[in-house]
């Protein structure tokens, strides 16, 4: 276990999931969490990280490191976490078609 888990997990236990009108929160049950891809990291290390964080209640947010110089996998991942209509639609980055959307 990471010491970035164990900050996530300690921030979930703090966070407030409904508002002063009982409303959920937009971004997930905890709130929105930045994910920073390309640096030093695999595909599969990304995907895991994007996965629990969605099973831990959080809404992921990909931002990739080096850009312009990134593979094509990692950019394809941030399109798909990134919107959000795809993300919910689409339960598994495998299962995700480009050309589809």
């Amino acid at each position: 276990m990471n010491f970035g888990y164990l900050y996530i997990v300690a921030l979930r236990d703090k966070c407030v999931t409904e508002d002063s009108a009982g409303k959920k929160a937009s971004h997930g049950a905890w709130g929105a969490v930045y994910v920073l891809t390309n640096f030093n990291t695999t595909m599969e290390e990304n995907i895991y990280r994007v996965y629990t964080l969605r099973d831990m209640g959080f809404d992921p947010y990909i931002m990739i490191y080096d850009k312009p110089n990134a593979p094509r996998e990692v950019r394809l991942l941030q399109r798909w976490v990134n919107n959000k209509f795809i993300f919910k639609k689409t339960e598994r980055f495998e299962d995700f078609d480009p050309k589809r959307g």
